[in-house]
């Protein structure tokens, strides 16, 4: 048996990821880290939400996060305004919002509501967005698989 050595501690390979100035000790290290795996998740979230509304959605270029408005106006228990959603989503990029609700316009999946403020539009969601939702195959009616080249993460 031969006697053990004392390992040295070698910072791992993915310790390189991290740029020097955002973890200094090891607990910064581990919170660096954290937030770069949430910040994945989110993007991961998100494109999974964008899938969810099938060809259809792609040929009209909805993404997740204008899935994300989309659910958040079907969810609403009135028509919602740009400020509703962006104060419910907490997102300070109205530009953003207004264009996502301008790509679900012209999809034909909302429609400013009947009685909207002089000040500010408001949204509702249309039948065709009910079906989409509820109803994922009328969406798409070959649905296709979800391809591992399709996901940035190699491992997967």
């Amino acid at each position: 048996m031969r006697p053990s050595r004392p390992q040295s501690r070698k910072r791992s390979p993915a310790a390189a990821k991290v740029a020097a100035h955002l973890a200094a000790n090891p607990h910064e290290f581990a919170v660096t880290r954290f937030e770069q795996g949430l910040i994945c998740a989110a993007a991961a979230f998100y494109r999974f939400y964008g899938v969810l509304l099938g060809r259809e959605g792609r040929l009209r270029n909805i993404s997740g996060q204008d899935n994300a408005i989309l659910q958040q106006i079907m969810a609403a228990s009135r028509p919602l305004a740009v400020t509703d959603i962006a104060r419910f989503a907490n997102r300070d990029d109205i530009a953003n919002i207004q264009y996502s609700l301008k790509k679900l316009a012209r999809a034909g999946l909302i429609e400013k509501a009947g009685r909207t403020s002089a000040r500010e539009t408001s949204y509702v969601v249309t039948q065709l967005a009910r079906q989409w939702t509820l109803d994922p195959g009328l969406s798409d009616p070959a649905p296709t698989a979800f391809h591992r080249s399709e996901c940035a993460d190699p491992r997967f």
